[in-house]
């Protein structure tokens, strides 16, 4: 909903810039005067959590055996960095950038930690998040 100005220029006059395509808010005290279709009464459709990364953590094998136990999630990625340029990944001690939103983290018995940071093409870093997890057998 035109978030996008710094990188998608339209010309005065194209109909993505229009007013048919800005987000208006209604309420039950409020209703907005022009009838366009794009409405919401969601506060966090209009003030997004910038420089944060989402996480979501799918379950996506488990191997349980008396010598090793092991689970296997698909991470889940979501950011609103304004430039954003990737990920900055500590995994267990190892560090990496990633460039796609989502990718396997292995979980092993004992602690396994994850901490992922958003990183503008500035190289700045935005709010990071992390994830601790304790296996026991």
């Amino acid at each position: 909903m035109r978030n996008d100005y710094y990188w998608n220029i339209f010309p005065r006059g194209h109909p993505a810039a229009s007013d048919e395509n800005t987000l208006l808010w209604f309420d039950d005290y409020l209703y907005p005067i022009l009838s366009f279709e794009n409405k919401t009464n969601r506060y966090n459709d209009f003030y997004w959590s910038l420089d944060y990364v989402y996480v979501w953590l799918l379950p996506i094998k488990l191997e349980l055996n008396t010598s090793q136990t092991k689970v296997v999630f698909k991470v889940l990625l979501s950011t609103e960095t304004p430039w954003f340029y990737c990920y900055k990944v500590i995994m267990n001690g190892e560090i990496f950038e990633l460039k796609e939103d989502s990718f396997e983290w292995v979980v092993k018995k004992g602690d396994n930690f994850l901490k992922i940071c958003p990183e503008n093409k500035y190289g700045l870093c935005g709010i990071c998040s992390e994830v601790h997890i304790f296996l026991k057998k």
